[in-house]
């Protein structure tokens, strides 16, 4: 059997809530709700169902008329509109209307202050506004009208939330922002955008920057770098003067298009012009190697392939390598990057006997070798050609006429940069370095 139960909405409960709406017509549901001890949807259905209520802002009048001014308005209204009967356009062709108005700094009431709940159909409540401070009146006060301090919206966050954001994300250097915005409400409460999190961390100096890519080292490699620098790192010029560094490298048809950059809309990234194809194995290319010294340079070998044992013995040591050797003389040092033809019995057997010596070289060490940046020289002039190379033949050309416009002093000048390499890599305990 069905029992009634206590109803939903009581016949007190809507007296209760009439009875505040007759004394204030402008309260909120909250403020009902706080009074009545009813929940906020009880009270809402209170005035919408049960007293026909709805809520809306009062209309702006003009200041509250008196019983003549009605009159007057009254009449010449009446005598208007006869002469309109009568002339009909003729009559407002001849009116030119006119008015001033004030300038004011602000509105002493918004339309969202106004809301007051009514019946449907019961006439709305005029208002007259206020007199707020106007321009005269504030000259005459203050001596000027500028606008005064103000402190601003209040910041959300405080300062041991600005430390947590910086010290969360110094412990995770990849955290993005969206994650320090989850993390600090997970801890705190505050809620935060991901603008303010760029924001606060740029005030301290920490700003989204793209990893910088090196090869990578073991303990080994750490201690073999550090103990080469230590032995090279008081070098002077003079002794830097022997040493031909040497290196290889690979240029495609394609550039490292993470280089290059457009102007566009924001809203237009797919867009045809916008996109440039790119095979993911890089392309057709061709292997490149140079040697250089202070006051002069080989000439840039271009092949197709890979470099082997053989090829490096018979082209690069016999036709490049030997003649510095022999204009230079028993002081020559060669430099290799230790790469897997470049330590072949045969190549060492070449060495050995046209009297070349060698210099010790750590491994995965491309940042103390200058001919690292040569390459790069390369790498931004090459695709730089109006038109770029579109084949191996143009591409072999650019190669060689690009790499003979390389200003000697600017080779030179990273050759001199080796005692600073040095001693970069000392103080970075042979780990990376800037270079």
């Amino acid at each position: 059997m069905l029992r009634p139960g206590r109803p939903s909405v009581s016949d007190a409960d809507v007296q209760a809530v009439a009875a505040l709406m007759d004394s204030d017509r402008r309260q909120t549901i909250r403020q009902l709700a706080g009074q009545t001890r009813l929940a906020h949807t009880t009270v809402l259905h209170i005035l919408k169902e049960r007293l026909s209520m709805r809520k809306i802002s009062s209309r702006w009048v003009q200041h509250q008329l008196t019983e003549m001014q009605k009159w007057l308005r009254y009449d010449a209204a009446r005598t208007h509109l006869e002469r309109y009967e009568r002339e009909e356009d003729a009559f407002l062709s001849r009116i030119i209307t006119l008015d001033e108005t004030w300038a004011r700094l602000y509105q002493p009431e918004l339309k969202r202050q106004s809301n007051e709940w009514r019946h449907h159909g019961s006439p709305r409540r005029s208002k007259f506004p206020q007199t707020p401070a106007m321009l005269w009146q504030r000259f005459q006060d203050d001596g000027n009208v500028s606008r005064r301090y103000s402190t601003s919206r209040p910041r959300v966050k405080k300062p041991n939330e600005d430390r947590y954001l910086a010290v969360t994300a110094k412990r995770n250097r990849r955290s993005t922002a969206s994650d320090l915005s989850h993390q600090l409400s997970s801890a705190t409460g505050t809620i935060i955008s991901r603008q303010t999190v760029y924001k606060r961390l740029g005030q301290i100096g920490l700003y989204a920057r793209r990893l910088v890519r090196r090869v990578p080292l073991t303990a080994t490699h750490c201690r073999l770098r550090l103990a080469r620098s230590r032995e090279h790192a008081l070098w002077t010029p003079q002794q830097w003067v022997c040493v031909m560094f040497s290196d290889e490298s690979r240029f495609s048809l394609q550039s490292d298009f993470r280089r290059t950059f457009i102007w566009r809309a924001p809203d237009i990234r797919y867009h045809q012009e916008n996109i440039t194809e790119r095979h993911h194995y890089g392309g057709a290319g061709v292997l490149v190697w140079a040697g250089i010294i202070l006051g002069s340079r080989t000439d840039l070998h271009v092949q197709l392939g890979t470099m082997i044992s053989q090829i490096y013995r018979d082209v690069i040591l016999k036709q490049n390598v030997r003649l510095l050797r022999g204009a230079m003389g028993a002081q020559f040092v060669f430099m290799d990057d230790n790469a897997r033809p470049h330590r072949a019995n045969i190549v060492s057997e070449c060495l050995q006997s046209e009297d070349i010596t060698r210099m010790d070289w750590p491994a995965f060490s491309p940042d103390l070798n200058p001919v690292e940046h040569v390459w790069d020289m390369l790498g931004r002039r090459v695709p730089a050609r109006q038109p770029p190379p579109t084949c191996l033949p143009e591409l072999r050309r650019a190669l060689l006429f690009e790499c003979c416009n390389i200003p000697q002093d600017q080779i030179d000048h990273l050759i001199l940069s080796m005692p600073r390499r040095c001693t970069d890599c000392i103080a970075s305990s042979g780990r990376h370095t800037m270079y």
